[in-house]
């Protein structure tokens, strides 16, 4: 699994679980992360869907807001779905 986020890459689950998530879900509270405008196209045993997100939470006292787009791509592996790649951008 790859994810593009934020200008990083993380190659791999742990990678993004340990690297990536886990120190973020640390500094922020108050989370809020809303999906919206999914849409879902399917080629045989790919699969890929778009979406707008929004984020909400606070982190050292101050309330923070981010919006983007994603897209995430999934492969069908000995019959179920796996996710593959992941990338999302914020909007400025």
């Amino acid at each position: 699994m790859l994810v593009f986020e934020s200008g990083g890459i993380d190659r791999g689950w742990l990678s993004y679980r340990n690297e990536h998530l886990a120190p973020e879900l640390e500094v922020l509270s108050d989370r809020r992360f809303d999906i919206e405008g999914i849409r879902i196209r399917i080629a045989r045993t790919t699969a890929w869907a778009t979406f707008r997100f929004t984020l909400e939470a606070t982190r050292d006292g101050k309330r923070i807001s981010a919006s983007g787009v994603g897209t995430m791509v999934f492969q069908k592996l000995r019959g179920r779905w796996r996710l593959v790649h992941s990338h999302t951008s914020t909007h400025r």
